[in-house]
């Protein structure tokens, strides 16, 4: 069985083009969370399927920001 693959959250942040602290500021108010690798560094790993919320709550909040924009 394989194993499945986890992400840095630098892997997140550049694959979104974010920064690493907006993903922090998702894990804070409970939208995202990380699975922590068991090692010395406890650097925070991310799943595919946080992942994929993470692209799906990018996408809401462009959806919502360009709804606010044709409201003007």
């Amino acid at each position: 069985m394989s194993e499945e693959h986890l992400f840095s959250i630098s892997e997140l942040a550049a694959m979104f083009d974010i920064s690493s602290r907006t993903i922090r500021y998702y894990e804070e108010i409970g939208m995202l969370s990380s699975e922590t690798r068991e090692s010395l560094t406890k650097q925070r790993k991310y799943t595919n399927q946080e992942r994929r919320r993470l692209k799906m709550i990018l996408r809401e909040k462009s959806w919502a920001s360009a709804c606010r924009k044709s409201k003007k």
